[in-house]
């Protein structure tokens, strides 16, 4: 049995996309795990720890967070009985797992972002993924980010 009601894909704007990640996740309980990984890497999965924490470090690097396409990042919220995550794939789209549907589209009317029942997601073309810090010197390497990360909250395989 699904621990979750419904997931959506958003597609959004980058440079809204974390203010939108930011709304959604407080849809997820105070104490959440941060997990991210770069491109093709290993996953790293975060003790719980403030949701509002992990906000905050989330925006003290939003270059990274909306622009690396070499990092995928999620807020996740994990029970036996439920499951809320929000994530900012590598695409840079906002992936969503909840068990409020209503909250989730007042949300989405909120941003002004209609519903689209079976959209067709066209993903034939080739994916290639770069780190952010070959192109921009203000942007940490995302090795270095990840680091940041796993001991920020103590992070785990």
């Amino acid at each position: 049995e699904d621990v979750f009601d419904f997931f959506a894909l958003v597609n959004i704007n980058n440079n809204r996309l974390l203010d939108i990640f930011e709304v959604l996740a407080y849809e997820l309980p105070e104490l959440a795990s941060l997990v991210f990984a770069a491109y093709r890497d290993d996953t790293y999965y975060g003790k719980y720890t403030s949701r509002d924490e992990i906000i905050a470090l989330l925006k003290a690097h939003a270059l990274e967070v909306r622009e690396n396409c070499d990092l995928s990042l999620s807020m996740v919220f994990s029970a036996e009985d439920e499951l809320i995550q929000v994530q900012i794939s590598e695409t840079k789209n906002i992936k969503f797992w909840g068990v409020n549907l209503e909250s989730f589209e007042q949300i989405m009317h909120q941003f002004s972002i209609p519903k689209t029942a079976n959209f067709p997601l066209i993903e034939n073309y080739p994916l290639v993924i770069k780190n952010l810090a070959e192109f921009d010197s203000k942007a940490l390497p995302t090795n270095e980010f990840i680091e940041k990360l796993k001991v920020q909250y103590n992070a785990e395989k």
